[in-house]
């Protein structure tokens, strides 16, 4: 039994389900029908240490790392890969979050530190280029950092919300910007 990544989307007019292992494996994902029919199987090339999945506009969006080096990968809905490039500096097994955080009608790509690396979270454009780098906690917590895209202060735009992965403490919401826009405790130890 392999522990899997969890994400649910839409695709056309369906709710697509994706299940990505959490640990070395070749497969990449698994996409399913709200219902558990399988849809496709989609396999990496090389073995990985663990994969996240996110799906956004009917496209896959996947953050694996293989042979020391960390690749985001946005598939078609056919599951071929249209883009790939390397992140840096965020471990294996990062997190990622996809939305349009810059307010430009352009998807970014938001990515936070894996699990045993210093709290950091990257925003990337359509190309690959980073954006914005930032350290949520800024205490050199190494827990992973989980990252989600939401109005957190209901101003219209689009922030980052942040938390530590695996550990409890406060949830936090960024603007694109890296500036605080609210602070909450986690209701969880």
């Amino acid at each position: 039994v392999v522990p899997v990544n969890v994400a649910v989307g839409m695709r056309t007019s369906d709710t697509i389900i994706a299940l990505a292992p959490s640990g070395k494996n070749s497969l990449l994902y698994k996409l399913f029908t709200e219902n558990g029919s399988q849809l496709q199987i989609v396999n990496s090339v090389k073995i990985h240490q663990g994969a996240r999945v996110a799906i956004f506009a009917g496209k896959v969006h996947t953050v694996f790392t293989s042979n020391n080096q960390t690749m985001f990968r946005v598939d078609t809905e056919m599951g071929v890969s249209e883009k790939e490039f390397i992140v840096t500096g965020l471990g294996a097994n990062p997190y990622v979050a996809i939305g349009d955080v810059t307010a430009d009608k352009v998807t970014d790509f938001v990515v936070g530190s894996g699990p045993g690396m210093s709290d950091t979270v990257r925003i990337y454009n359509q190309e690959g280029i980073e954006q914005r780098s930032f350290s949520p906690f800024g205490d050199g917590r190494t827990t992973g950092v989980q990252v989600v895209i939401v109005d957190a202060n209901n101003d219209g735009s689009k922030d980052l919300l942040t938390y530590s992965a695996n550990t409890s403490g406060s949830i936090r919401a960024w603007t694109p910007k890296a500036k605080s826009a609210g602070e909450w405790d986690a209701p969880f130890t």
